[in-house]
């Protein structure tokens, strides 16, 4: 991975190429810039012509219509655009098929008679071949993962607790060199847990063993139902195109935005956005990504209710969609179905995890709840007595707590590592975001 300009410089094939990559390390130069983490392109704009220019961050290679010898000066420029000014990029992660196929190693040089069954014959063999070497890849990876997580059982968890930055990015970046991206993720936000949680010894041993279930899934692929593979897949990091996912049928229904989830890996921003549809009853979250300050793609607000068709990715417990068009509904919130209690929500979660393992968040709305604290920490509690904790900032607890007045609410939040992050609150009639 790069780090630095001096890093990007020494790069240079030659010493002209190192002269003129300034003139294309400003954002104003390019037309357009997207990316990720493991990859950048761009439109480069020049008072001739503009190039098109890619740049593998994990692999470190790199391609240019400019045709000169790599890494060229329009690469090595916007190398020096990331590094300096991330936040000008467009995170995403569907690639174009060009540049997915670039990137995989998997480029098919363009037919002359698309008709021709031979070619059409050898195109098929050519992709399966990649597919089969892109597998060979990720089940590489898992070789190592599964070591790194024995060696973790063998060595204890206490030692986890002063694991150096190096420990949790090394396995973290040997998972994205293999194609195991979404793992490399979940990996990265262990050290959170372990920061935040007192009980993280427990939390952690489930990811853990979570994250096991996925290497054993995985070797035992041929052997699952079609849905559990999609999922192992998409758990792995094999991403879906969204053009491929908009094609099929979608369901159209009145859609409750209840709340969203933030989170920040360095400069990488996701976003988690939770809908449920007022007459299916069907609840979908959005994922969006965006790099540094760059806003996201959709401004979506809790409390709207849009009309939409949403179409649900492949999955073994759909969840997470896409909205083919949007139309905003000009009202209020006035009902919110919800759990009758939190057994009912259990019930469902479980449920859930009979049908995805591992499935790590899970929309709860719950009715008739009463907050109430206990040694410094906050709960709900149903009329049965059952109570579940609460994650949330102290502000939060609070309000939380001044809005119920000690009388049952309703409530909506995100229930992962057994504990509800509260996200909104319907009392007196009215969506409250926390």
């Amino acid at each position: 991975m790069i780090y630095s300009k001096h890093q990007i410089l020494a790069l240079a094939p030659d010493a002209e190429t190192k002269k003129n990559v300034f003139n294309f390390a400003r954002a104003r130069q390019w037309a357009e810039l997207e990316g990720n983490e493991h990859i950048l392109w761009g439109t480069c704009k020049t008072y001739r012509r503009n190039f098109k220019t890619w740049v593998s961050l994990s692999k470190l290679k790199y391609k240019c219509s400019c045709k000169a010898k790599m890494p060229c000066r329009h690469a090595l420029g916007l190398l020096l655009v990331y590094i300096e000014q991330s936040d000008v990029f467009r995170v995403t992660y569907d690639l174009p098929e060009k540049i997915a196929a670039w990137q995989n190693g998997t480029e098919i040089v363009k037919k002359e008679t698309p008709t021709d069954p031979k070619k059409e014959e050898l195109s098929r063999i050519s992709r399966l071949k990649a597919w089969e070497k892109r597998m060979e890849s990720m089940s590489a990876g898992l070789d190592e993962l599964d070591t790194w997580l024995h060696d973790i059982l063998r060595q204890g968890l206490a030692d986890l607790q002063t694991a150096s930055p190096d420990f949790w990015e090394g396995i973290s970046s040997r998972m994205v060199d293999t194609k195991l991206g979404s793992i490399a993720r979940r990996i990265r936000l262990m050290p959170e847990i372990i920061e935040e949680q007192e009980d993280w010894h427990h939390l952690i041993l489930k990811q853990l063993g979570e994250i096991y279930l996925i290497v054993k899934g995985f070797r035992n692929m041929e052997n699952l139902p079609d849905p559990l593979q999609k999922e192992m897949l998409n758990l792995a990091g094999v991403n879906q195109k969204k053009e491929g996912i908009l094609q099929q049928k979608g369901i159209l229904d009145n859609w409750i935005i209840l709340g969203q989830v933030r989170q920040k890996i360095e400069n990488l921003e996701s976003r988690r956005t939770w809908i449920l549809g007022e007459n299916t009853k069907k609840w979908a979250v959005f994922l969006d990504f965006t790099w540094g300050q760059q806003p996201f793609e959709h401004n979506w607000k809790t409390g709207q209710i849009i009309r939409s068709e949403l179409v649900y990715y492949p999955s073994s417990f759909p969840m997470r969609a896409l909205t083919k068009a949007t139309e905003y509904l000009p009202r209020d919130v006035d009902q919110l179905p919800a759990y009758p209690n939190l057994k009912a929500c259990m019930i469902a979660y479980s449920k859930a995890l009979a049908a995805n393992p591992w499935l790590r968040e899970f929309p709860l709305c719950i009715k008739n709840v009463i907050p109430l604290f206990y040694k410094k920490r906050i709960y709900i509690q149903d009329d049965q007595q059952h109570i579940i904790p609460i994650k949330a900032s102290e502000t939060i607890q609070w309000k939380i707590m001044a809005l119920s007045g000690g009388q049952h609410i309703r409530i909506f939040g995100e229930w992962a590592n057994e504990q509800l992050k509260p996200l909104s609150i319907f009392v007196e009639e009215r969506l409250v975001i926390l």
